[in-house]
């Protein structure tokens, strides 16, 4: 008889209560929280991804315009783009890093110059500079807290 009048109770009762509707939007909000630091993340890595092509682009071109110099000396940024060593998606007004943001190319000696990406956050800063730390090429500074990372590339065996 109980069995039967809490069955009844149930039938009997319509919508959803107050602890059911909060218990769903707490789930959704757990699922909102996790898709976006899960979007975040991917756009960090896609960006650093496609920022770590440009410095291997900028590599390439440099050691290109090297040919039939005896150094760095005069290396820009323009300089590279206008020779076509650049490739086409790396934008003629320095600014193509993928953050919108200027990258600029200089000679610091003979054998190496400096390439710098600006306008980056700290994260994305240290993302980026933490993907060259390891080359026997390229020595990294970054000088992150103004939101501008530098590498400077020495050719192996030089300085």
């Amino acid at each position: 008889m109980m069995m039967t009048n809490t069955i009844e109770k149930l039938r009997t009762r319509k919508g959803i209560g107050l602890l059911e509707l909060m218990l769903a939007l707490a789930i959704i909000a757990v699922l909102i929280i996790m898709a976006t630091r899960y979007y975040q993340s991917t756009s960090r890595n896609q960006k650093v991804a496609e920022a770590v092509t440009q410095v291997n682009a900028l590599i390439a071109a440099s050691s290109n315009w090297k040919i039939g110099r005896s150094a760095f000396t005069g290396i820009t940024y323009a300089k590279l783009y206008a020779q076509g060593l650049l490739p086409k998606e790396m934008k003629t007004d320095t600014t193509a890093t993928p953050w919108g943001t200027k990258i600029s190319v200089a000679s610091t000696a003979g054998n190496s110059f400096d390439m710098s990406f600006e306008g980056l956050d700290s994260a994305d800063c240290e993302a980026l500079a933490g993907r060259f730390t390891e080359s026997a090429n390229i020595t990294t500074t970054a000088t992150c807290a103004s939101g501008k990372v530098v590498f400077t590339y020495s050719e192996k065996g030089t300085t």
